[in-house]
């Protein structure tokens, strides 16, 4: 699932393809917000400003960054406690 920059979309020439949409896509900048979603734990997904935490601790678990690819896809997954 797709994190989505806060503020205005930026045009730096470069576009890329989301099945039949086409968008402009833009590199993220310290500052900007971001909508990451979560695979797992107890939320759907968190909002960050880039540049995003590598881990966030929550009641249960950690939230992990998984920033393969370009910031459209980074996601976290949630790691369970072992307790």
């Amino acid at each position: 699932m797709p994190a989505f920059p806060g503020g205005a979309w930026r045009d730096y020439g470069t576009f890329f393809s989301d099945g039949d949409t086409m968008r402009h896509a833009h590199a993220v900048e310290a500052g900007d917000r971001l909508f990451l979603w979560c695979d797992g734990g107890p939320a759907v997904g968190r909002t960050a400003v880039f540049p995003t935490p590598f881990e966030v601790d929550v009641e249960g678990g950690t939230y992990v960054l998984v920033d393969d690819g370009p910031p459209e896809q980074w996601r976290y997954d949630f790691v369970a406690d072992g307790r």
